[in-house]
């Protein structure tokens, strides 16, 4: 993404934000390939870095009703999430604190990522896992995650 494109974009979010046409306040990733998109301020560094090794997210929340919700879009990133060594303070925080869903079903799934299938005319459905933890914990998972998974 050029300087100039970036500038533009940041710009326009600016306004986005500053209207409260997004429920929190969002900032731009740029990813190492290059593909751009927001996020809530506060979980850029996570968000860019799952997504920089390789474990694509389509969606996250800083505060989703006092939780903080990470969405790993497909079972190959959920993979190499969970290749995490046991008995690591990351390890331990994920069993004690979190909760991680997985859609049990497809009728499950598609009720979940219905919207993102009509508006990227997917003609197949992703199973992927949401990690879910109290928004007071976001420092702690954060400090965890960034020893394992540091910045590419």
């Amino acid at each position: 993404m050029s300087d100039e494109l970036k500038a533009e974009t940041e710009k326009v979010l600016k306004e986005l934000n500053k209207c409260g046409y997004f429920e929190h306040e969002q900032v731009i990733i740029i990813e190492n390939s290059g593909n751009c998109f927001n996020v809530d301020k506060g979980l850029e560094d996570i968000i860019k870095n799952l997504n920089d090794w390789g474990i694509d997210t389509c969606n996250s929340c800083i505060d989703n009703y006092g939780r903080t919700w990470i969405h790993i879009c497909d079972l190959d990133g959920c993979g190499r999430f969970l290749q995490i060594p046991m008995n690591t303070p990351l390890w331990n925080f994920l069993e004690d604190k979190t909760e991680i869903a997985i859609p049990d079903n497809a009728y499950e799934t598609a009720q979940i990522l219905k919207f993102e299938c009509q508006a990227f005319k997917r003609t197949s459905l992703p199973i992927g896992a949401s990690i879910r933890f109290s928004k007071e914990e976001l420092p702690t998972f954060k400090k965890l995650f960034l020893e394992l998974f540091p910045p590419t």
